[in-house]
């Protein structure tokens, strides 16, 4: 079948989040979670405060209430600014981290050339504010959860959305009002995400796992 820009732009306007039928190996989810250190170092920005910048964490004093650690292609920051370029071709982001199991990467290239990898923690009792992401419109976004809770949601619009830690693979349209939500009052929640171009959409909507209630 061939996909127009129109009918790809239309279709991805038209869903929230949803499960796709493809599962990470919990060998390869293991070997993500022996990765997540999240200490200072020249591939993980932390932050406690980002109250200047689009995605504010409510963090009620918690230090470092959210990190973001690298797995491909990361340019050093030179302040506490998310500054890897969503907009660069997906070639760029071919870079991994030595560390990174071949077979994860195969995996999650399923979808299309991933690019911006990166393990997002947060910490308990932290949400971000609801935001749209910059990349929404050459841009989609997949999820997988390393490490949460039945506390930790990803909220977009008025819908809510538990994500497990069982190997599956979600979308979310990072072009809707969304956040992620972690309740708990002791656990952290943590998420490999990445991107992938909008024209690889038709293929990801082909993966889905259902229709279901998740899209709207």
């Amino acid at each position: 079948m061939i996909y127009s820009t129109d009918s790809i732009s239309q279709s991805t306007k038209d869903f929230r989040v949803f499960q796709t039928s493809v599962v990470v190996e919990k060998e390869d989810r293991d070997d993500l979670c022996r990765l997540m250190s999240f200490q200072s170092g020249p591939d993980q920005i932390l932050n406690s405060d980002h109250s200047k910048g689009r995605h504010y964490i409510e963090a009620g004093g918690v230090l470092e209430a959210w990190t973001l650690q690298s797995l491909n292609a990361f340019e050093p920051p030179n302040s506490r600014t998310h500054v890897i370029d969503a907009k660069k071709p997906a070639e760029d982001y071919k870079h991994w981290r030595s560390d990174v199991s071949k077979s994860l990467i195969e995996k999650i290239s399923i979808f299309g050339p991933p690019c911006c990898a990166t393990i997002l923690n947060i910490k308990p009792g932290c949400k971000y504010q609801f935001h749209k992401d910059t990349p929404a419109k050459s841009m989609v976004r997949l999820h997988l959860a390393l490490r949460t809770n039945l506390d930790s949601f990803i909220d977009c619009e008025d819908s809510r959305y538990h994500i497990p830690a069982d190997g599956s693979i979600w979308c979310l349209n990072i072009a809707k009002s969304h956040r992620a939500v972690n309740l708990d009052a002791v656990e952290d929640r943590s998420h490999l995400t990445w991107l992938v171009p909008i024209s690889c959409f038709p293929k990801i909507f082909q993966l889905r796992r259902n229709l279901g209630g998740d899209y709207a």
